[in-house]
């Protein structure tokens, strides 16, 4: 993904892998850029395909909603469908109607959700330095993944327009399907059916070329201790307070939440008893992952317990023999910041998720910090990609360590310890984020373990040393005034 202008980024070229790690000073744009890419994959909805989506033998249902797509459009569809048996290229008009008509849509669903994402009712307010220069996104699937398509947005003003690369083939069963729907519909129907098969065309020929956008996406605020404490009063005021703005000024609208925190909220609403995962689950698959957070992060599990009202309640049992369940708001922040992770690998990811997490070290001891190291490589071999935002050396230490295991020999790996957690170079891509003063913003660049320090130079050993010169000045300081003082001399303020 590449950005210009957007947020305090003056300019960024990102490429995602399974572990995908941000670093840098406050408000350089590292969660800027997270929320970005967690846009996006919402977007990714826009085109109706899931991912790995196979045509049924049936006809598709009826469902065509009025004025979706333009006439022509689904007058060109339904003429390329009757027009052959089998399978043709997609005529050059038609393929041209259908992106026009595919990138009208995503550009109103890609401002909508940055309005949303960002709370920003004016898009401009998303660039922060530049009042000339438009944001420009642009986003493409690696070469890897068959039929990739690429996507290019421009922000200019209040306004978003889009430009989508190639489009996809229409597959044979796809097509099958579509021209038997067409066939079998009624001739009252036929003109509605048309724009409706219009719209799964666009589907297919757009969303395949989409396909890593396709995959859900999550995202661990920095805010979500305590939004889980605190859900049920959170909640509960949101209502009120919007019921009592609709009866007293006969308005609809109401007190708003960022979209971020909105979504994760419904997610801990939305929790059940029963989310622990239990042995034949559906997600089974996270089980390891999940015993391993509770053995050497939580020291215990998190369970959700039914309330009469209808929302969850949240506890912590501890590991200890006869230890009583705490409810989770009188609980450690180490606990409460850690609880959202569990209850998530516990519930809606997946392997093949993206899962987005801000500052996962906060409030954890060193010690646990490299256990989350540790922790994120076991996701990473789940099949969960993983993008965080981080302030921890701890942490990051750790991920050059994994890292350079890798590149040990098989023979040099025995009896070494974490050897089982090692990541490859090319699975794990740490981004840092500078400030510049001209051009006034921030940029994005990618840094490597380096070889003779064996970490990643992420600044950090410059706060490093600005300390120890400063404690070196101290003691200096304080052994020549030992020396200046006399013997048996009191000091005196």
């Amino acid at each position: 993904m590449k950005v210009e202008h957007f947020g305090p980024i003056v300019a960024a070229e990102v490429e995602f892998r399974p572990l995908t790690v941000f670093v840098g000073p406050n408000d350089a744009g590292k969660s800027c850029l997270a929320a970005l890419l967690y846009s996006l994959h919402r977007n990714a909805a826009w085109s109706g395909v899931p991912a790995g989506r196979v045509a049924g033998p049936d006809a598709l249902p009826f469902a065509a909603p009025a004025g979706e797509l333009p006439d022509a459009l689904a007058r060109g569809v339904r003429d390329w469908l009757t027009g052959a048996g089998r399978p043709s290229p997609l005529p050059a008009d038609l393929e041209a109607a259908l992106r026009a008509a595919a990138e009208e849509r995503l550009a109103r669903a890609v401002g909508h959700e940055l309005r949303r994402c960002f709370s920003a009712p004016d898009l401009s307010d998303l660039n922060r330095w530049s009042s000339s220069a438009p944001t420009v996104i642009e986003w493409e699937a690696s070469p890897s993944v068959p039929g990739a398509s690429s996507l290019s947005l421009e922000i200019s003003r209040d306004s978003v327009s889009a430009s989508i690369g190639n489009l996809a083939s229409a597959s044979p069963d796809d097509h099958r399907v579509w021209r038997r729907s067409l066939m079998i519909a009624e001739k009252e129907n036929e003109e509605a059916e048309a724009r409706y098969l219009a719209a799964e065309v666009t589907k297919s020929v757009v969303g395949n070329g989409f396909a890593p956008l396709l995959r859900p996406a999550h995202y661990l605020p920095a805010e979500r201790i305590g939004l889980v404490r605190q859900h049920r009063t959170l909640v509960a005021n949101l209502i009120r307070a919007a019921l009592t703005g609709v009866l007293r000024a006969g308005s609809r609208s109401g007190p708003t939440l960022p979209g971020i925190a909105a979504d994760f909220l419904e997610r801990i609403v939305a929790m059940r008893p029963g989310v622990a995962m239990r042995p034949g689950a559906e997600n089974d698959g996270n089980a390891v992952v999940v015993a391993e957070l509770e053995r050497d992060l939580l020291g215990g599990r998190i369970e959700v317990r039914p309330n009469p009202v209808g929302y969850p309640e949240f506890t912590y049992r501890p590991d200890a023999p006869w230890s009583p369940e705490i409810p989770l708001t009188r609980a450690s922040a180490t606990v409460s910041g850690l609880a959202p992770l569990a209850l998530y690998l516990q519930g809606p990811v997946r392997p093949g998720d993206l899962l987005i997490i801000e500052e996962p070290e906060a409030h954890l001891h060193p010690e646990k910090q490299v256990a989350l190291a540790r922790l994120f490589a076991r996701m990473i071999r789940s099949g969960i990609r993983l993008v965080i935002t981080t302030h921890s050396d701890w942490l990051l230490e750790q991920v050059a360590n994994l890292v350079r295991l890798a590149a040990l020999p098989e023979d040099r790996k025995v009896d070494l310890r974490d050897a089982e957690f090692a990541l490859r170079a090319e699975e794990v891509g740490v981004w840092l984020f500078r400030e510049k003063k001209r051009p006034r913003g921030s940029t994005v660049e990618e840094i490597d373990v380096d070889p003779e320090s064996g970490v990643y130079p992420a600044d950090y050993e410059e706060v490093a040393e600005a300390l120890y010169n400063q404690n070196a000045e101290i003691y200096n300081r304080s052994q020549e005034a030992a020396r200046l003082t006399p013997a048996g001399a009191e000091h005196t303020a």
